[in-house]
């Protein structure tokens, strides 16, 4: 482990024990001025709602359910080739929630999708909350770590070994096994991640430590990730609001890169393609992202909209992208014998954007719509995908959908030229239980 870290567990250290020795929390600050405190403040009415939101004699289980059939219809732009899918998911999440005390809490999850392989099955998350005097809070096991704030690209979302998916960009993800240690101070948050995944000695343990500050409305956090082996990152987020507007940010840099490069060289009987594999263990990424969050609803219920937009500047990305479209045979070698992986191939551009607009229940309606658009502005392909949806009921949705795909043809989405489909999704009793 790196000096820093150690330096970081003493500080950990000794705000444990600070924390332990108590750390008055103005409960102004926290909530300010409120008749409606003051009122719920008496000690029996208090004793009452602790024991009812906190606890429970049994164990709360429920889940989601989803089963959908999609048909789909796709052209190729450029010389009208035509072919036809048809998807069905089925799949199914299934949770635990059990808190015998107002200090502990264990929280389980498990999913399974159609075919129910072993490689379907999966423990989603797993783990305990507890905490020390109310001055210290735990959370032990394998869950989600958000050291980023992005909505469709997070370059700050370094640890978790499920990336964003812009399609579906609040899908469930999973987390890294780890212990996170979470200490208020007033109206801010100190956080301490020790993650242990694949780990076989103490030595090889890697921590984000993460600061959260609170000024007005701008929240601001500060964090890290140390590993034993392999690239170190810092990172930067901001968050604040302006009316209906809620507006985000946040930046990293690494030293080193968890990916690899693909490089021209010269043609010789080592390089016969002109091409290699490199490590860029020693370069400094910067990545960054400026994003926007935009709702409103008027008072007859006619106009329910949500509009997201976002940009990243990728510093993992290729200057020139198109070293990949030119030397598609080649990469395809290297895939072939393992010195590449489909990840190291993921974002090849630098500049990214990607935005949504949601509409829903048209006009007091049973419709909704929906307009999907990411971009690689690098290379000039993209996406887009409007959506109408007619929702019959809390077990019956219909969707029709236009995913159009342009750019030439080799880029990053356009491998086999501009693409046109139609696609109608019908979901037979999916929901939550």
């Amino acid at each position: 482990m790196t000096t820093c870290g150690f330096t970081i567990i003493l500080l950990f250290l000794s705000l444990l024990l600070w924390a332990d020795e108590g750390i008055d929390i103005n409960e102004e600050d926290l909530f300010g001025e409120s008749e409606l405190i003051a009122e719920v403040g008496e000690e029996e009415l208090a004793s009452s709602l602790e024991d009812t939101l906190l606890t429970n004699e049994g164990v709360e289980i429920g889940g989601e359910y989803t089963f959908t059939v999609n048909p789909s219809w796709r052209w190729n732009r450029a010389n009208i080739d035509y072919d036809e899918s048809l998807d069905i998911k089925l799949e199914t999440s299934l949770f635990f929630d059990a808190r015998p005390d107002e200090d502990f809490r264990v929280f389980g999850k498990a999913k399974g999708a159609y075919p129910f392989t072993e490689d379907r099955v999966s423990v989603t998350e797993l783990f305990s909350d507890f905490n020390l005097n109310d001055r210290v809070f735990f959370r032990g096991g394998k869950h989600l770590i958000s050291l980023g704030v992005g909505y469709f690209f997070s370059p700050a979302d370094i640890i978790n070994p499920t990336p964003i998916n812009p399609r579906d960009p609040e899908a469930e993800r999973e987390g890294p096994i780890s212990l996170k240690t979470n200490i208020p101070l007033g109206v801010h948050n100190f956080y301490l991640y020790e993650i242990v995944d694949d780990i076989d000695e103490l030595a090889e343990l890697s921590l984000a430590p993460r600061v959260e500050l609170v000024l007005g409305n701008l929240e601001i956090g500060v964090g890290a990730f140390l590993k034993h082996e392999g690239p170190q990152a810092g990172m930067i987020t901001l968050t604040t609001s302006s009316g209906d507007f809620d507006i985000f940010g946040e930046a990293s840099l690494s030293f080193g890169a968890a990916k690899r490069f693909v490089r021209e060289t010269d043609i010789s009987p080592e390089h016969p393609l002109g091409l290699e594999v490199i490590d860029r263990d020693d370069d400094i990424f910067l990545s960054g992202t400026l994003g926007f969050k935009y709702s409103n609803q008027d008072d007859l219920g006619y106009f329910k909209i949500t509009l997201i937009g976002q940009y990243m500047y990728y510093g993992y990305g290729y200057e020139d992208p198109d070293i990949l479209k030119n030397n598609s045979q080649g990469v395809a070698f290297f895939l072939s014998r393992n010195e590449l992986c489909l990840a190291d191939l993921a974002f090849p551009g630098r500049h990214y954007v990607a935005s949504s607009i949601n509409w829903d229940s048209l006009f007091d309606s049973d419709f909704s719509i929906k307009l999907f658009w990411r971009g690689n502005l690098s290379d000039g392909s993209g996406q887009v995908i409007p959506t109408l949806s007619l929702k019959r009921s809390d077990e019956l949705e219909f969707s029709l959908g236009v995913p159009v795909t342009y750019g030439e043809e080799g880029n990053e989405f356009t491998p086999s030229g501009s693409m046109l489909s139609v696609s109608f999704e019908v979901s037979f009793g999916s929901g939550s239980f």
